[in-house]
């Protein structure tokens, strides 16, 4: 009996020491299980900016595909359909206008550069019937005026030596002989000053007038060049302007127009509904956790677009989601197999096994590990979002 004693010590302490060995080997994380498939609900628009909730199915409620899951408000957006209605309305009457204001301009431009083309013709005529015909004109004139002004001295110089000659050889008294030479004379001297008058205005005529003439003439046709240019270049201006301003015009109608048939069609949409069977859960889960506090979505609740509003999660099939620390990661590897004892149910032992590991930390020392269960969870009251303990045993390394 005495010899036998030592002997069962030493089994129990073997024992102690393998149990021991066992948790110091073993890798224990928490995780949550989540659905392997899930869907989230949530209002997607452009032109609604906010929703007022009108009716939430409760979290938790178990739904069919195709089943409404959120209610909105429809008066707000009615009223903005009724006003964008109106705003259209009057956007396409404002193209109308435009575009009929277009063709007339476009009438008025064709008008006025046919304007422009005459008076730049015209522009061009007269100076060519100056330079061609008025100049040489005025130069003749001027030289015939200087020519018959010195005839004209010639003619009664002339008449005045022959009254002279004649009163000489005839016998009328000397009064009337003075009376006519008197006018003769004074004919002579009109001639004379006649003549150096033609000389002024012909000199000036060929060195001043006709000079001015042509280079005002010049100055005409070019302003008339610069304005016909000018013109053209401010029509075409004016078109481009009033192209650019109509397609702008048009662009905005037509966005009006499919912004307004988007508001209808976001109308259509006020009514979200499940796109699988399962169970509601509002609001977001992140990494199939649900939030610390529950969700404050109700009746009279305003919510934005793209805004998470429930999740719809289905409970028969499940994997879990769980977070490793950085001093755990060099001990786990996937496919290692563990145990997972959901919290809420001790007795039930779960067998499970790594299906990936994330090659990054998601967070300060949290690395994503996702946890594959293994087999058909044999308790229905086993939720997504529940949370649970997992167990992995270490390869043995001896």
């Amino acid at each position: 009996m005495f010899a036998v004693l030592p002997t069962m010590a030493d089994e129990a302490e073997k024992k102690t020491t393998d149990e021991s060995k066992q948790e110091e080997t073993a890798v224990k994380i928490d995780g949550v299980f989540e659905s392997l498939s899930s869907h989230e609900i949530a209002a997607d628009s452009e032109q609604i900016d906010s929703y007022v909730i009108k009716r939430i199915l409760p979290h938790g409620k178990n739904v069919k595909k195709g089943a409404a899951v959120v209610w909105f408000e429809t008066k707000e957006i009615d009223e903005k359909i009724r006003k964008m209605e109106f705003d259209v309305a009057l956007a396409k009457l404002a193209f109308e206008e435009a575009v009929f204001s277009d063709e007339q301009f476009r009438e008025q431009q064709e008008l006025d550069r046919k304007a422009a083309e005459l008076a730049r013709k015209e522009a061009r005529q007269a100076y060519d019937n100056f330079v061609d015909v008025d100049r040489q004109q005025q130069i003749m004139s001027a030289e015939v005026q200087l020519k018959r002004s010195r005839e004209s001295l010639e003619y009664v110089e002339e008449e005045l030596n022959q009254l002279e000659k004649m009163y000489q050889e005839d016998d009328l008294t000397e009064e009337s002989e003075e009376i006519v030479l008197k006018r003769a004379r004074r004919a002579v001297e009109q001639a004379k000053y006649n003549l150096e008058l033609t000389k002024t205005r012909t000199e000036r005529t060929l060195t001043q007038s006709i000079p001015s003439q042509q280079e005002k003439q010049e100055a005409t046709l070019a302003r008339a060049e610069l304005a016909f240019a000018k013109t053209v270049q401010d029509l075409k201006a004016a078109r481009v302007k009033r192209d650019i301003e109509r397609r702008r015009q048009k662009t905005e109608l037509e966005k009006q127009q499919a912004d307004f048939k988007q508001l209808q069609a976001e109308r259509r949409g006020l009514v979200l509904t499940s796109p699988s069977d399962g169970l509601v859960y509002h609001g977001k889960l992140t990494r199939g956790k649900l939030g610390d506090k529950a969700s404050s979505l109700d009746v009279k609740s305003k919510v934005t677009p793209r805004q998470v509003l429930a999740t719809i999660v289905q409970p028969e099939r499940l994997r879990i989601s769980a977070d490793l620390s950085e001093e755990q990661r060099s001990k786990v590897h996937v496919g290692m197999k563990g145990t997972a004892i959901p919290k809420a149910f001790p007795e039930l032992k779960i067998p499970v096994s790594i299906e990936s590991i994330g090659k990054v930390p998601y967070a300060a020392n949290k690395i994503e590990c996702v946890v594959k269960v293994k087999g058909k969870v044999e308790n229905a009251e086993l939720m997504p979002g529940m949370t649970c303990s997992i167990e992995f045993e270490k390869v043995d390394q001896e």
